[in-house]
């Protein structure tokens, strides 16, 4: 199975049973992240059967919908802005950590010429 137009940013595919079509692993390799009738062109039969396909199952492709792209790209900014706002308060925090001390002390230096005492 493929997506007809594919689940990404930019074309909007969706998930559903009318952008679902069969597809052998070749030529969906081949496909990746290309609209079909971009794929499929010259190749008019086809690129009209999986058209019907998405008719008779009221797929609308979301592309084409002006109003939704725009409130889709201003919410892409938007969780942009968010995310670069809290990596810089995470990179900060990690920054200003105190460094943490190994789990085993390091022995303390030999001292030359001394002796142990009795009590060590």
């Amino acid at each position: 199975m493929d997506h007809a137009i594919p689940i990404s940013k930019r074309a909007l595919g969706e998930h559903r049973l009318g952008n679902l079509v069969p597809s052998c692993a070749a030529c969906n390799g081949e496909k990746g992240e290309k609209h079909f009738a971009t794929f499929l062109a010259g190749q008019a039969e086809r690129i009209a059967r999986i058209k019907a396909h998405m008719a008779r199952h009221g797929y609308q492709p979301l592309a084409n919908n002006k109003a939704l792209r725009q409130v889709l790209d201003t919410a892409y900014k938007e969780v942009g802005q968010i995310a670069t706002r809290y990596t810089t308060i995470i990179d900060a925090l990690l920054r200003d950590r105190p460094q943490v001390r190994p789990l085993r002390p390091s022995p303390p230096p030999a001292v030359s010429g001394s002796r142990p005492s009795p009590a060590d």
